[in-house]
């Protein structure tokens, strides 16, 4: 089935579910050039066309968001909430230095991964960032439920290793998967005090995770 077709068009990310199909596009004949066109599987019908970022949209989202709900995230800095039924942005974060490459969201929250290495938590209902972590490399993967987070970071140039070991890349240059679990038991010992905050609920507030919006109470 061809859902979409347009000479001069690109598709730039794909997701879906049972029900639709929605991916980012740049049509630059059209007054919107950046959009997210919405299909529905059955009988290839187009639902409507999401427009409102400014750049190239690099994810869309749409299993495991609310009902009626379809996440984005753009090279425009921003990750957009869509109502699906007025295809109208609802919320709008400003959420990364660079594009932001990765989203996901529940009923409370939304975690962004950006092309700034930056993997960040935000209150849907404050828009207030809850914390964040860090690597080197852009966000190419983000999965999460309500206890474990999964990223992968993968360097803008890829240099391979040969197989005859003549040429060893440094690690900086390496990609890296990380798996947080913050239902973990938090182990404090062989951490260096610096590292440690006291909080009432520990609770992913260990050494690994920078907090932004302390709202604890610090003992």
């Amino acid at each position: 089935i061809s859902l979409h077709h347009l000479i001069g068009a690109t598709v730039t990310c794909l997701d879906a579910t049972e029900r639709i199909v929605a991916f980012g596009a740049i049509d630059r004949s059209a007054v919107n050039v950046f959009q997210a066109p919405v299909y529905a599987v059955t009988g290839a019908r187009l639902l409507g066309t999401l427009r409102s970022h400014t750049s190239s949209i690099l994810c869309v989202r749409i299993p495991d968001c609310p009902e009626n709900l379809i996440l984005t995230g753009s090279c425009d800095k921003n990750a957009r909430i869509f109502d699906l039924r007025t295809m109208h942005c609802e919320v709008r974060i400003n959420a990364h230095g660079l594009g932001v490459s990765q989203v996901e969201m529940d009923e409370h929250n939304l975690v962004t991964g950006g092309e700034d290495g930056l993997v960040c938590v935000w209150d849907l209902r404050t828009k207030a960032k809850l914390w964040e972590m860090f690597c080197r490399h852009p966000v190419r993967y983000l999965r999460t439920d309500l206890t474990t987070l999964v990223t992968a970071h993968l360097p803008h140039d890829l240099r391979l290793e040969p197989e005859d070991g003549s040429i060893v890349v440094h690690a900086r240059q390496r990609g890296s998967v990380r798996m947080y679990d913050f239902a973990a038991d938090q182990e404090t010992k062989g951490i260096p005090s610096i590292c440690l905050s006291s909080y009432d609920e520990p609770a992913g507030y260990n050494y690994n995770v920078r907090l932004a919006v302390p709202y604890d109470d610090l003992q």
